[in-house]
């Protein structure tokens, strides 16, 4: 019988589906590269959890062309993925909404799922 320190993450805390992209940097032919997000294996559809982060952080405003544009920070809850090591170089595709991955914590280490904190991507002079 489950009990309240069950580890298993239940299916309806994860409503949600996200995408995990991996930079891959091509050459350009100009003795350059360029960069093109592709999805990292098996991480289409992922099934998470969102939690958007309460608590005002130091620097969550960036100001460009005379304007000042808000940082929205989240964090998705995914189950744990034993093969895959995700970190500062991914980001997470949510609808249309773009989010880099900032860090990705393995609660008390149980291994049963991983949070990736995350920074929502704004394109200068838009709104949501």
């Amino acid at each position: 019988m489950p009990g309240t320190n069950d580890p298993v993450i239940k299916s309806g805390k994860l409503n949600r589906r996200i995408e995990i992209q991996m930079p891959v940097d091509t050459p350009d032919g100009h003795l350059g590269v360029t960069r093109i997000w592709v999805t990292v294996p098996g991480c289409k559809r992922v099934p998470a959890g969102i939690s958007y982060s309460s608590v005002p952080r130091k620097g969550d405003e960036s100001f460009f062309a005379h304007q000042v544009y808000p940082t929205t920070f989240v964090n998705f809850k995914i189950r744990y993925r034993p093969k895959m090591n995700i970190s500062d170089i991914h980001r997470v595709v949510y609808g249309k909404r773009i989010f880099n991955v900032r860090s990705a914590i393995v609660p008390e280490e149980k291994q049963t799922s991983i949070v990736l904190q995350c920074e929502e991507i704004q394109a200068k002079g838009t709104l949501h």
